[in-house]
């Protein structure tokens, strides 16, 4: 639920101290769980790949596999700008 907040209103500053605080919070949530997703991967390599994909993508890596091919990756070289 979206919030409203005027900054003429009394109680402006609380209001969005605890708005703030709210986000931060979230963001905190986030980088432990990235940060978690990260360690997984490296203890886990390949199959925790899979077990994610499946989680958060919906996709079935053990079904399609993740090898990506020489023509997939020349592909992908063409398609980026060179600077990058």
């Amino acid at each position: 639920m979206p919030i409203r907040l005027d900054t003429r209103a009394p109680g402006f500053a609380a209001a969005f101290s605890t708005f703030l605080d709210s986000k931060r919070e979230a963001s905190a949530d986030v980088a432990a769980a990235v940060a978690e997703i990260i360690a997984r991967v490296r203890a886990d390599g390949d199959g925790a790949l899979v077990d994610l994909s499946r989680t958060f993508d919906r996709v079935d890596l053990a079904t399609l596999g993740i090898r990506v091919s020489a023509a997939e990756i020349a592909a992908a070289r063409t398609s980026i700008a060179p600077e990058t």
